[in-house]
């Protein structure tokens, strides 16, 4: 069969639903999805802004937590495409978690082209992610302490944000395990939902 990848020039055209459970993906008209309010039955659901970021990334805001410790919202790049998620050391840093193995950290053997095009050691650390509605008193949709990579990446100094915390969210955190989530894109309203089971 044919295979290939649907990037923003044509994903920008619609509003996007992405139900990883029943592996489906809608398209709808820009700005109208949101009014059908999808969702997902009796689970629980958040609001988050969404904007186009440097190098054509989509991008929202989350804050980490390690334990009882929760840091500041920093800038999260919405990739699809990911497997797994990944944050440079100014994140990790937020949290305690640091190069010489505090705050959890365990080296994986594996290795990512650097910010400065050499090879970069990749680890990993038990981290959660907080999604928080932005003007909204609804509580924030916690994606439970898991282990994410940490490791200065070259596609966060492409950005522009090699030397500020920031995480890219790949499928690990976007459909949860096993999959079970649901992500709705407007970029016509410039929002993001995602929806978990309760």
């Amino acid at each position: 069969g044919l295979m290939g990848i649907l990037g923003l020039d044509f994903l920008s055209r619609f509003d996007v639903d992405l139900d990883f459970k029943s592996s489906k993906m809608s398209l709808f008209q820009p700005g109208m999805l949101l009014r059908h309010n999808p969702s997902i039955k009796n689970g629980k659901q958040v609001d988050l802004p969404l904007k186009i970021g440097p190098n054509g990334v989509l991008m929202t805001e989350v804050a980490l937590f390690q334990n009882q410790k929760e840091g500041p919202m920093i800038p999260a790049i919405i990739d699809t495409g990911m497997s797994y998620s990944i944050m440079n050391w100014q994140a990790a840093n937020l949290l305690g978690a640091r190069k010489d193995g505090s705050g959890g950290v365990r080296p994986t053997g594996a290795m990512v082209t650097g910010v400065d095009g050499q090879p970069e050691a990749v680890s990993e650390v038990p981290i959660g992610v907080r999604f928080k509605s932005q003007g909204s008193l609804a509580p924030p949709l916690q994606i439970s302490q898991r282990v994410l990579c940490v490791g200065d990446i070259a596609l966060f100094d492409d950005m522009g944000l090699g030397t500020s915390p920031v995480i890219a969210l790949g499928m690990d955190v976007l459909s949860d395990s096993p999959w079970s989530n649901r992500l709705i894109l407007s970029l016509a309203l410039q929002r993001i939902r995602i929806a978990v089971p309760a």
